[in-house]
């Protein structure tokens, strides 16, 4: 796509946001999502690591939207009182198994009721 296009569909997508008897626009957020099966624990500091990861690609985005003329426009994390990235830890109800294949469409379920658990 090319540079004239996407501006195009972002100025497309931002006027939709405003037109009249529209609903305000939801305030969104990136949710980061710690999955680990339940006969695996978390490992050491997983809070912290995914903090500094999410971090470090938001500032990437940033960068990179600036750098194509964009401006420094970047996605928003959801995050604690204390300026930290929210984790939210998903323990699957399933030992883990290499045998088995990867499927997200088993894992969704368990990853909505912690999101609406969190709130």
């Amino acid at each position: 796509m090319t540079r004239h296009a996407s501006a195009l569909l972002i100025a497309v997508l931002m006027s939709c946001s405003v037109l009249p008897g529209a609903e305000p626009p939801r305030e969104l957020r990136l949710h980061a999502i710690y999955v680990t099966n339940q006969d695996r624990p978390p490992r050491p500091d997983h809070q912290g690591r995914l903090h500094r990861i999410m971090v470090d690609v938001q500032a990437f985005y940033r960068d990179e939207m600036e750098r194509n003329e964009y401006g420094p426009m970047t996605f928003p994390l959801d995050q604690d009182e204390k300026g930290r990235v929210r984790t939210h830890l998903v323990k699957l109800p399933w030992d883990f198994d290499p045998k088995t294949p990867f499927r997200t469409r088993r894992m969704t379920p368990e990853i909505a009721k912690v999101l609406k658990a969190d709130g």
